[in-house]
């Protein structure tokens, strides 16, 4: 039996270039920015402004390393809990 024996051969199909999802091109992936997010952004852009004025009118001099320490770990806490507290709740099943 020879290897073509009993196919028939296929008429020859003109194909059209497929363009998009269905060529196998992947879609760039979203990213989701959630409202948590934003505000967390903005509270540490807050925090950092308020870090460089008081940097600027010279009163972190004064105050020693250990506690700015301490107050920024309460800030970033406060932060986040307030972040969290202000966002809407997700339900998944």
């Amino acid at each position: 039996m020879s290897a073509g024996a009993g196919l028939t051969p296929r008429p020859s199909v003109v194909r059209r270039r497929r363009v998009g999802r269905r060529a196998g091109l992947q879609a760039r992936p979203r990213i989701v920015v959630r409202f948590v997010q934003i505000y967390l952004i903005g509270y540490f852009v807050l925090v950092a402004g308020a870090l460089l004025a008081l940097w600027r009118a010279g009163i972190l001099a004064r105050v020693g390393a250990p506690w700015i320490a301490i107050g920024l770990i309460v800030v970033v806490g406060l932060g986040i809990v307030l972040a969290v507290t202000s966002a809407k709740p997700t339900i998944t099943d």
